[in-house]
């Protein structure tokens, strides 16, 4: 990184600390701004903030991009398929005092499988409206390194496991939006039980 870059990135984290991330207006993400809407996910269950302009994957490119035979349930992505938000929703057990285990499990999970992946944050966050434990790393992609962010939250007492992808060169600048985003999730169920 040159000195202008490190000047650059350095503003662009005092700017964020001076104006925290706030999706009643635009969003400003890597000389971009994005509207974000509330989005429901799964019909009564759960619902995010997220850009206006993410679509649902379609399932070719998901075959492509996510291999996996777990592949994510929901896929949200940006009009490139550069910027993505995964769910995945499980009928298993699991509540909120589950979600730190998760974390550590599924974190040293992965360092044991891929050494050579670089981890950064370890958390367990509360909004107002959700308790959400997640964690980062970098790890080689199909044509450049990614930054993906993991996590888990209890919703109706079950598991849903999201997750957050981009180019590791973005990740200063999706990092604190992508966990606000993650941080606004409802679970719609509750809702539902207080009006009934």
């Amino acid at each position: 990184m040159s000195i202008t870059d490190d000047k650059i990135q350095q503003l662009r984290r005092e700017n964020r600390r001076r104006h925290p991330v706030d999706f009643t207006r635009p969003v400003l993400v890597a000389e971009q701004y994005y509207d974000f809407i509330r989005t429901i996910l799964i019909e009564d269950t759960v619902s995010i903030m997220l850009p206006v302009d993410f679509v649902d994957m379609p399932i070719e490119m998901a075959k492509l991009k996510y291999l996996m035979e777990n592949r994510p349930q929901i896929i949200k992505t940006s009009t490139d398929t550069a910027v993505n938000f995964t769910f995945i929703f499980s009928d298993e057990p699991f509540y909120e005092n589950d979600i730190s285990g998760e974390v550590k499990g599924a974190r040293t999970f992965i360092k044991q499988m891929q050494p050579s992946i670089r981890f950064y944050n370890e958390k367990v966050e509360k909004s107002e409206n959700i308790t959400f434990g997640w964690f980062d790393l970098i790890s080689p992609g199909m044509d450049t390194r990614l930054y993906t962010i993991i996590g888990y939250a209890s919703i109706n007492n079950k598991k849903l496991q999201c997750s957050f992808n981009c180019d590791y060169r973005l990740m200063n600048d999706w990092n604190p939006v992508a966990v606000k985003a993650f941080l606004s999730i409802i679970d719609e169920s509750l809702k539902k039980k207080k009006s009934n």
